[in-house]
C-alpha cells in the first residue's frame, strides 16, 4: 500500500505487507507503528507526531530518510515537545534511518539483531539506549540532518 502526505490519526503496518509513504510532510495525531516482516519505506519525508508513539519494529526492511530541500530538509521525525511517548527503532532485517530525530520529551531506543542497521541521524531525546546483537552502524553526515536556517545577522536582544 502507498499513502500520500497529509493528516493521519495513525499509520500502522502489521504482518508481511508493504507500506510506502510518498515524499512530503505527514501530520500524525496518534501512533506510527510497524511490526512483523513487512517493508516500511518513507523516503523524503517529515513525520510530525503530535501525540502517540513512534515504533518501527520487525524483521522486515525499515527505511526512512528526510526531505533533502526546503525549510525542513534533514528533519525526518519530529515529536511534539509535549509528547513524551517512546521512539523505538528495532530491526532484524537490513534497515536504514537518515535525518534528525527530534523527540525532546521522549525515551529513544535503537535495537538491532540479525541484519545491518544503518543510522545516519542526529538524535535529540530525553534519554537514549542502544542495544542489540546485530550490526549497527552509526554514522553522521551533517548534510543529511537538520540544520535550521538562522537569519543573518543573527541577533539576541533583551527587552524591558
Amino acid at each position: 500500500m502507498t499513502i500520500n502526505p497529509g493528516c493521519y490519526t495513525n499509520i500502522r503496518l502489521t504482518g508481511s505487507g508493504s507500506l510506502t509513504l510518498n515524499p512530503g510532510i505527514y501530520y500524525i495525531t496518534g501512533d506510527v507503528t510497524s511490526s512483523g516482516s513487512g517493508k516500511f519505506t518513507a523516503n523524503g519525508v517529515l513525520l510530525y507526531l503530535q501525540s502517540g508513539e513512534f515504533g518501527l519494529n520487525g524483521s522486515g526492511a525499515l527505511n526512512i530518510s528526510a526531505m533533502t530541500s526546503g525549510p525542513y530538509a534533514g528533519l525526518s521525525i519530529y515529536m511534539d515537545r509535549s509528547n513524551p511517548s517512546d521512539v523505538s527503532l528495532t530491526g532484524s532485517g537490513t534497515s536504514s534511518f537518515t535525518g534528525t530525530i527530534y523527540a525532546p520529551a521522549s525515551d529513544y531506543e535503537l535495537t538491532g539483531s540479525g541484519g545491518t542497521l544503518v543510522v545516519d541521524s542526529q538524535i535529540i531525546a530525553s534519554t537514549a539506549a542502544l542495544t542489540g546483537s546485530g550490526n549497527i552502524n552509526l554514522n553522521y553526515t551533517g548534510s543529511n540532518n537538520y540544520n535550521p536556517i538562522v537569519p543573518t545577522p543573527a541577533k539576541i536582544e533583551l527587552s524591558q
